[in-house]
């Protein structure tokens, strides 16, 4: 299926690098980074690497500015198109994702045990041994 822009998105993965936190003319607060969703693998047999870009706006934009490189995020959002003129005077065109949500987990070492953890032991008391029980004695 094709994602067209005006689309609802889910997009889970690994943020490749720091999130980039500016501040518009007027003040308001937008936040970029991009999100690695997965490989695709060439003809050749290579990997290649997608991504999606990403953009935040105001209250989300300061959540997400604590994004680090390697932290696995969460984002829901609209696909939106812009274009623009490059530097060497290319008509370029962009898909990015405009966050409604941003979840971020902790990194993979935060999710594992110390390794002086030891469970609980449970206080549940030890069953009791009956014997020479017959039927007669069972209330049901």
């Amino acid at each position: 299926m094709l994602l067209k822009q005006g689309d609802q998105a889910i997009v889970a993965g690994f943020v490749p690098k720091d999130a980039d936190l500016r501040h518009t003319t007027t003040g308001k607060q937008v936040c970029n980074f991009s999100v690695k969703i997965g490989d695709k693998v060439a003809e050749d047999g290579t990997k290649i690497a997608q991504w999606m870009n990403c953009v935040a706006w105001n209250d989300i934009a300061d959540a997400a500015k604590y994004l680090l490189k390697g932290d696995r995020v969460l984002c829901y959002g609209e696909l939106k198109q812009r274009s623009y003129t490059s530097r060497e005077g290319d008509e370029k065109t962009v898909t990015e994702l405009n966050c409604e949500l941003v979840l971020a987990q902790d990194k993979l070492e935060k999710l594992t045990a110390p390794a002086a953890f030891t469970p609980p032991t449970p206080s549940v008391p030890a069953f009791e041994e009956i014997e020479d029980v017959s039927d007669d004695d069972l209330p049901f």
